[in-house]
């Protein structure tokens, strides 16, 4: 959390809500400032078996709803991004997109992405195994770590990947009901592959640095993930 933390402060015209389930009282009135809070989200109210990187998205969906004022908002992870600049100025010129983030990568016939795919099977799976790594289509991994856009089209998101997370016929709710449910990747993969347009979604540079390669020195980017 300290480079994330550390790298908000210093980044002009950004506020931060830092989103958590029992941090100590202590702990939040020491690092809070005039733009870093520290906001409680009960997650006994959601669905138990749900992992952190799941129910995270009723956690957003709660502080949109809250927060009706918003002009833009960036929900991003906490122990491997840290911010550079202030996204605003250019996301008002582009309302219309989504700002995500993506890998270097492609799905198609990724092993790790096949094992989350598995675990959703039926049309997902189905649409997973079509997918050819031919063609001149952008085909890289899109990541959850980094999402951003309008309050109004980040809820239209965050409801859909919340349809293929709550579906009750995926395989890893019906073959093992013990186990953590933690598709958040494999939904939002689904859910930009098939639901939006190549020109509705917005990767790289401005958004974020090359995944994986711990470009800490870039200045031309809004945040460096990994």
């Amino acid at each position: 959390m300290r480079k994330f933390y550390e790298s908000a402060r210093t980044v002009s015209g950004v506020r931060v809500e830092i989103i958590h389930d029992g941090l100590p009282e202590e702990f939040i009135a020491n690092y809070t400032t005039d733009k870093i809070k520290f906001v409680y989200c009960d997650l006994h109210k959601y669905e138990q078996r749900l992992g952190v990187n799941d129910v995270r998205y009723y956690c957003f969906k709660e502080r949109l709803r809250a927060n009706p004022q918003w002009e833009f908002v960036f929900t991003t992870d906490l122990t491997d991004v840290f911010v550079k600049s202030n996204p605003c100025p250019y996301a008002r010129r582009h309302r219309d997109r989504i700002f995500v983030g993506r890998e270097t990568v492609d799905l198609p016939n990724h092993p790790w992405m096949e094992k989350r795919f598995r675990e959703l099977s039926g049309k997902y799976y189905n649409w997973f195994r079509s997918m050819s790594p031919i063609g001149v289509e952008d085909k890289r991994i899109f990541n959850c770590g980094i999402l951003g856009g309008t309050p109004r089209l980040l809820l239209r998101l965050f409801d859909r990947m919340l349809e293929v997370i709550e579906d009750p016929d995926l395989r890893i709710r019906k073959e093992s009901p013990d186990a953590e449910v933690n598709v958040n990747m494999p939904a939002l993969n689904w859910v930009l592959f098939t639901s939006y347009s190549p020109e509705a979604i917005q990767s790289d540079q401005p958004v974020h640095s090359r995944y994986k390669s711990w470009e800490s020195d870039r200045t031309d980017v809004w945040f460096v993930h990994k």
